[in-house]
């Protein structure tokens, strides 16, 4: 009789941005086996964005078989208010959500279900911090300046998340009234003045209108001898 090898047990950890998609693939010992990046293409829809985050799992986990993995657990990162207990998104304004999305039970194939964990995505960077400290704080802070702001909280290790997932939200804390539009709808949210789409817009108005500004002060090389890309 033929015997053959168990196979390895692998896990997959995705954060799916208002821009990219970034997956990585860690072994039993957390050590990290492969990783890949694609554009998430968010101003397609939600269900395109799924379709590209389905097709993505599921080219990982062929690899996987290949490289004899057991893909044993999927964590899906969302920049938005999540509820992690059902799996559902209720807001993603930088991905263009705007309503509630039961993406773990509805939307994703049925195999994958069981195995997925949806977290808003600098929660699960801090409880990825938090895993990796050698000592454990009493109490961490953490924020995150992508294409928008977000935060996250812990307490004696444990997540802090609150109602519907809020609790580090700083991104949509109102810090002017009446201020500028911010993608989810409301205005003066601190992400429509610090978040990165805010920062390329006011960065794009200064030198359109020929005004002077402290950017290049502010960075510690010259502009003139490095490439520029558009965001």
């Amino acid at each position: 009789m033929a015997l053959f090898a168990a196979k390895k047990k692998a896990y997959l950890g995705m954060d799916l941005g208002g821009s990219n998609l970034y997956s990585v693939a860690f072994d039993a010992d957390w050590r990290p086996i492969f990783h890949s990046k694609i554009d998430t293409e968010a101003k397609d829809g939600y269900l395109h964005v799924i379709d590209r985050v389905s097709a993505q799992i599921e080219s990982l986990k062929k690899w996987l078989d290949e490289e004899g993995y057991d893909l044993a657990g999927i964590g899906l990162g969302v920049p938005g208010l999540v509820q992690s207990d059902t799996g559902t998104v209720f807001v993603a304004p930088n991905l263009g959500w705007t309503h509630c999305k039961p993406i773990r039970d509805m939307d994703l194939p049925q195999e994958w279900k069981d195995k997925t964990v949806l977290l808003n995505d600098v929660n699960a960077g801090l409880l990825g911090e938090l895993h990796l400290m050698e000592e454990q704080p009493d109490c961490v802070v953490a924020y995150f300046c992508g294409t928008g702001i977000g935060g996250a909280v812990s307490l004696r290790g444990e997540l802090i998340e609150g109602k519907d997932g809020a609790a580090g939200e700083v991104g949509h804390m109102i810090v002017r009234h009446g201020g500028r539009k911010c993608g989810c709808g409301r205005s003066g949210c601190l992400e429509a003045y610090i978040g990165k789409w805010a920062l390329n817009h006011q960065i794009l108005k200064a030198l359109d209108g020929k005004r002077k500004t402290r950017l290049k002060s502010t960075i510690s090389y010259n502009l003139k001898k490095q490439p520029v890309k558009s965001s």
